[in-house]
């Protein structure tokens, strides 16, 4: 994800209005990985600045040995 910047993109899906309006709620699949720790952190920041509510779900893929800890 190096020199990604996931963050604008989001902001810029939230200014076309294709997701997270205000009174809205939002599900998003996340696993105990990094880069889901990431969009949860990313989409709880834009929830908050919308108004929308953010739920999210917990998916075990099964790569990690340890993923039953998540």
């Amino acid at each position: 994800m190096r020199g990604a910047k996931p963050w604008t993109a989001l902001e810029a899906a939230i200014r076309r209005g294709a997701a997270l309006r205000p009174g809205e709620t939002v599900l998003a699949a996340v696993s105990g990985g990094p880069d889901s720790a990431a969009l949860a952190a990313l989409l709880a920041s834009a929830a908050a600045r919308s108004g929308a509510t953010l739920m999210l779900a917990h998916v075990n893929h099964a790569l990690r040995s340890s993923a039953w800890q998540d």
